[in-house]
């Protein structure tokens, strides 16, 4: 049980860990969103690169809990979905909706999928 309560509270800190110093690097790539320009080539990037996160995520959450993780991927993505849907609220007015839309909806997924792929269980189950 402590470790699922572990993995469940460090998914989001890992995503965040992993994703401040890349969102760096990602932002150093486009000059143009220092001045204020959020290209659509930027959004994907960040969206995409989030994908990865989430993914990252949710194997590590599954790592932690081991070998108690049956369902650690679902818990997991709803942490990460619950803080990301804070984030996203407090940059509402920053970003476009479809943006918010699509991060949103690929985290708790792409957390199960990394979970999956750590247990080495087949997604259906």
């Amino acid at each position: 049980m402590k470790k699922n309560v572990t993995a469940i509270i460090a998914a989001p800190v890992i995503w965040g860990l992993i994703s401040v110093p890349c969102n760096l690097a990602l932002h150093s790539l486009f000059p143009e969103v220092s001045e204020g320009k959020i290209t659509h080539q930027y959004l994907f990037s960040t969206l995409i690169a989030s994908f990865f996160y989430s993914v990252i995520a949710g194997a590590c959450a599954a790592r932690i809990a081991a070998p108690h993780f049956k369902r650690i991927g679902l818990f997991a993505g709803l942490s990460v979905l619950l803080v990301g849907a804070a984030v996203q609220i407090a940059n509402w007015s920053v970003l476009p909706p479809w943006y918010h839309a699509a991060f949103l909806f690929w985290l708790m997924p792409l957390c199960m999928v990394g979970a999956h792929i750590f247990a080495k269980q087949p997604l259906d189950k």
